[in-house]
């Protein structure tokens, strides 16, 4: 071979690992495809729409039978409390894609009494399943985060990973995930135990009800800013959440998971 032969040869190759490259960038930067779907509770939400309102929107695609979407769900949970203001700021979609029967409605309402999922929720069976093949869902669960600003769709990510990416998107947005009137605290609960920062009292009371109103936990918090407070053991299930203090009063409910 001569020496005109090898160059043209290392050309060639050149060319090619620079077109494989470019193909891996084509993939990991792509614009979501936008889709409209009708949630279990009767609202319809269009991914472009909520997208120009500058909020930004989690994927959570997940089925009732799945074990790893049953542990993980909690812990997106916890995400939507502390960050979505019910939609203000984020959303959290959870996209059912197994339920192939008319009993869906009972499997969905099944898997949040168990599990939690306060975000809205929508099933496949109800809508078109088109959005499983926009976003090439083969498998369960998986997660994708589009930033407002760009709507590119992020790569699918673990669940350790979304709290991460949707800081990483926050930095690249402005007046978007402040919390509301700047007074209001962030709750975070995970692992038995609620993660409590932006407290604007030096002394708050935390107060923790049952659905049935039931006090069944109490704690005089000493301090402002951020605080980290062990849960007893409770049960499964949905509960209320109270801080109260002489600048702010905060109420929620969260799904405590053992």
């Amino acid at each position: 071979m001569n020496f005109k032969a090898i160059l043209f040869s290392v050309f060639l190759i050149i060319v090619s690992l620079l077109t494989k490259a470019q193909e891996v960038t084509a993939v990991r930067v792509s614009i979501a495809p936008d889709f409209t779907m009708v949630s279990m509770d009767g609202d319809t939400f269009n991914l472009y729409t909520e997208l120009d309102a500058g909020k930004i929107v989690v994927l959570d695609f997940f089925a009732t039978g799945c074990p790893s979407c049953q542990e993980n769900t909690p812990k997106l949970d916890s995400i939507w409390q502390a960050y979505g203001y019910n939609g203000d700021s984020l959303w959290i979609w959870g996209i059912e894609c197994s339920s192939n029967d008319s009993d869906y409605v009972q499997h969905i309402n099944d898997f949040e009494a168990n599990y939690g999922g306060q975000f809205p929720i929508f099933s496949t069976f109800q809508n078109t399943d088109s959005v499983l093949t926009l976003y090439d869902i083969t498998w369960t669960p998986q997660y994708y985060l589009i930033c407002p600003n760009t709507k590119v769709k992020q790569p699918r990510m673990g669940i350790t990973e979304v709290d991460s990416v949707i800081q990483a998107c926050k930095k690249s947005l402005t007046n978007i995930f402040e919390p509301h009137n700047n007074q209001l605290p962030i709750v975070f609960y995970t692992d038995n135990q609620l993660n409590i920062s932006g407290l604007q009292d030096n002394k708050s009371l935390l107060e923790i009800f049952s659905p049935l109103g039931k006090l069944v936990f109490q704690q005089q918090i000493n301090k402002n800013k951020t605080v980290l407070i062990s849960l007893p053991d409770l049960p499964s299930g949905i509960y209320f959440v109270r801080l109260s203090g002489n600048k702010t009063v905060f109420s929620s409910k969260y799904f405590f998971a053992k």
